[in-house]
C-alpha cells in the first residue's frame, strides 16, 4: 500500500475526475454569490481556485505527452491553474465552458487511443 499522501490527489485520470467533479459547484456558487450581491465573475474565480487544486499533481503519461491527448491535458492544466491560482486575469463563463468542452474532447481522444469508437451524446 502506498503510504505517500497528496492533499488534492496525484494521477492522470484520477485527477481529471476530481477536477471535473467541481463542475456542479459552479452553479451552487453562482446562486450563493447572487444572493449576497456578488457578480458571476467572483463565483467563476472561486470555482477555478478550488477545482484547479487537482491540476497541480496531474501527471501526463509519457506515451501521451507528444500526442494530441498530452497537448490537450497541458492546455486544460495550464488554463485551469492560470485562472485558479494566477490571479492575473479574470475567468469568464466562456472560459468555464471551454475547459469542459476540452474535457469532453479529451475523454473521446482517450477512448480513441484505446480503440473505443465514441458516439457523441445527443444530450450532453
Amino acid at each position: 500500500m502506498n503510504k505517500e499522501t497528496s492533499e488534492f490527489g496525484k494521477g492522470f485520470i484520477y485527477n481529471l475526475i476530481l477536477f471535473s467533479m467541481h463542475w456542479w459547484r459552479h452553479f451552487e456558487d453562482i446562486k450563493s454569490y447572487k444572493e449576497i450581491g456578488e457578480p458571476e465573475e467572483v463565483a467563476l474565480e472561486m470555482w477555478f481556485n478550488g477545482a484547479s487544486d487537482h491540476l497541480y499533481e496531474l501527471e501526463i503519461p509519457e506515451q501521451f505527452k507528444d500526442k494530441e491527448i498530452g497537448k490537450l491535458v497541458k492546455y486544460i492544466k495550464d488554463k485551469g491553474l492560470r485562472f485558479g491560482h494566477g490571479f492575473q486575469e479574470k475567468p469568464t463563463k466562456k472560459d468555464f465552458d471551454d475547459i469542459f468542452d476540452k474535457l469532453k474532447e479529451l475523454a473521446m481522444l482517450i477512448d480513441k487511443e484505446f480503440g473505443i469508437e465514441d458516439i457523441k451524446a445527443e444530450y450532453e
